[in-house]
């Protein structure tokens, strides 16, 4: 399936009480806005759980529109640092997400039905043939401590888990 295919299966989702992209003004062509900086063909996959909300998309829209993130955020700092330590930018990844609507609310929470519904009409067709990073999973492990070799030997065998570009470290705090 092409990227223009992958688009269009974003524009045909709806799930309600969820907007789409279009219905808050912010459909373009892409998958996601992420990809307006981070739309790398050969890079890793990072897959978070979704882009933003509603109520963040108008408050912020200026900046939305030039990077396609925020790049002030806690999500977007830790990606930012990890690729500047890595040697690598955005354009250099590829960005996109479980979830293809936009909640209301940041703390809205998102059915997990919702979810796989989104992964199955729009995520599983990005990932295919990718090297592939659960974001929500390393950033998690990685705030409790957890490096990316401890994360391979409880990942189940066969995961695409790229090692060479891309690492998690622990801090010490």
């Amino acid at each position: 399936m092409d990227y223009q295919e992958i688009i269009d299966r974003r524009r045909a989702l709806t799930i309600e009480p969820y907007k789409s992209l279009a219905e808050v003004g912010f459909d373009g062509p892409w998958v996601t806005p992420y990809q307006i900086t981070s739309k790398s063909s050969e890079g890793p996959v990072l897959v978070a759980l979704h882009w933003l909300d509603e109520s963040s998309i108008l408050r912020e829209r200026p900046t939305l529109q030039d990077l396609g993130y925020l790049p002030n955020i806690r999500f977007n700092t830790v990606i930012d640092a990890a690729l500047a330590r890595q040697g690598l930018s955005r354009s250099d990844i590829y960005v996109t997400q479980t979830f293809h609507l936009v909640p209301r609310t940041r703390s809205e929470r998102i059915s997990q039905a919702a979810i796989r519904r989104s992964f199955d009409e729009v995520t599983r067709f990005e990932l295919q043939g990718r090297k592939v990073i659960a974001l929500e999973i390393l950033l998690q492990a990685n705030a409790s401590g957890v490096t990316l070799s401890t994360l391979q030997s409880v990942i189940p065998a066969g995961a695409d888990i790229p090692t060479r570009k891309m690492r998690a470290t622990s801090r010490k705090r």
